[in-house]
């Protein structure tokens, strides 16, 4: 498949079923936006593992290997016969690696951009993926200034977001404003502390994930308090953690991989 041809035909599409467009990429409908908090997310590739009655309050994510990805843009119309079982998806996650040139990092944004739109217009809910790349990308934010809900993926990355990676969720938070926050992989305590200090009263729903499952897989939410000195809130900000009484219950032999920051922040 030519991705530029591929790009040329699917645009076309959307400009015939009306789609709007911002800065030359194509914008989900409003109505057609996942915009609650969700039982579950999962992989593409593991989205099996959530129990059949939870599928619909949950969602398929994309947060894997590129390789692993190119092929949903051939399979996009079958695809969505799975994706009808769930709650919709996250939006599709090429990388636009801050290491990339800025063009290379905007082919990957309008791909993302383009396929979210396809799904959108065969009947299935779009998550609105926080994936941008370097800080001059950061325009993005904006084409979703009334999105309660926001999704962060870190799989696969370090335990620790690193300063670029803290400053790009800021800047998500800062200019978006979301109220929830889901967050697909791994945080640390300190990072939550670094997040409380924005002065925003947020909520980050943690999903585990496969890569970092136990037996039982729970989701994990916290709630983050901005850092105003008072007698219930410390200066540092403060962490408070509710474990949901659902499970995933693993169906493979990949039960005992050791939850890594997430499921031992705020205590």
């Amino acid at each position: 498949m030519g991705l530029i041809n591929w790009c040329d035909e699917k645009i076309t599409e959307l400009k015939n079923n009306n789609i709007s467009f911002v800065r030359g990429r194509p914008i989900v409908p409003e109505h057609m936006r996942y915009d609650d908090i969700p039982g579950y997310i999962e992989t593409y590739q593991f989205r099996n593992e959530i129990p059949i009655e939870y599928r619909k309050k949950s969602l398929i994510c994309f947060y894997s290997m590129e390789d692993r990805l190119w092929n949903r843009l051939k399979t996009l119309d079958s695809d969505c016969i799975i994706f009808s079982k769930f709650a919709g998806i996250v939006g599709m996650d090429f990388s636009p690696s801050v290491n990339m040139l800025k063009p290379r990092q905007l082919q990957s944004i309008l791909i993302n951009n383009i396929y979210d739109c396809l799904i959108s217009l065969r009947g299935i809910k779009v998550a609105i993926n926080s994936r941008i790349g370097d800080l001059s990308t950061n325009f993005i934010i904006s084409d979703y200034p009334n999105n309660k809900t926001i999704i962060f993926g870190n799989i696969g990355c370090k335990r620790k977001f690193g300063a670029y990676s803290l400053l790009q969720f800021n800047k998500w938070i800062e200019k978006a404003q979301p109220k929830n926050i889901c967050l697909y992989g791994s945080i640390s305590k300190n990072d939550i502390v670094k997040i409380s200090k924005l002065n925003k009263n947020i909520t980050i729903n943690f999903f585990h994930g496969h890569n970092f499952a136990k037996k039982n897989n729970k989701k994990s939410v916290f709630v983050i308090c901005g850092n105003k000195h008072t007698r219930n809130t410390p200066r540092e900000g403060y962490v408070l953690k509710y474990i949901l009484s659902h499970d995933i219950k693993k169906s493979n032999s990949r039960t005992n991989y050791k939850v890594k920051g997430g499921e031992n922040c705020g205590r």
